[in-house]
C-alpha cells in the first residue's frame, strides 16, 4: 500500500468496521490552508507543496477504501473550521480556525495527543516536523 502509518491504521480500522457492520467514523480536521506566508498561485511553493501532499494522502486513502468497494463517505468526514460573525458597520464576516494540533481518539479507548501528520512529515524522521 502507498499509504503512510497513520493512514494505513485509519484504513485497517475502516476495513475491520465494514467487514463487521460496526458502527466507527473516522473525523478528520484539518486546516483550511497551511500557515505558511505566501500566496495561492500556479508558481511552486511551500504553500502548495504541503496542500499537495494533504490531497494526495486523503485521495490515496479514499482510493483505497473505495477500491475495497465500501463508501468512504460511511466511515470518514474531513473538515476545515470557520468562525462567522456580524460586526457593525461591516456586515457579515468569516475567518479560518487554524487547527495545528493533533489528537486521535481510537475506539473510546486510547488516545495520543502529538505532532503526528496526517502525511507523514513528523513520521519519516527526516523533514520538517
Amino acid at each position: 500500500s502507498d499509504l503512510n502509518r497513520v493512514v494505513e491504521a485509519l484504513f485497517q480500522r475502516v476495513l475491520k468496521a465494514h467487514a463487521q457492520k460496526a458502527e466507527f467514523h473516522v473525523m478528520i480536521v484539518l486546516p483550511l490552508l497551511p500557515a505558511l506566508d505566501g500566496e495561492i498561485g500556479r508558481d511552486p511553493s511551500p504553500l502548495l507543496y504541503i496542500m499537495h501532499w494533504q490531497y494526495r494522502t486523503l485521495r490515496s486513502f479514499r482510493r483505497s477504501v473505495q477500491d475495497r468497494g465500501i463508501d468512504f463517505d460511511a466511515f470518514v468526514s474531513v473538515y476545515g473550521l470557520r468562525t462567522h460573525d456580524v460586526l457593525d458597520g461591516a456586515g457579515l464576516v468569516t475567518e479560518e480556525i487554524y487547527v495545528h494540533s493533533k489528537v486521535m481518539i481510537v475506539d473510546d479507548r486510547q488516545v495520543i495527543i502529538g505532532s503526528a501528520n496526517l502525511n507523514d512529515r513528523s513520521l519519516l524522521g527526516m523533514r520538517d516536523s
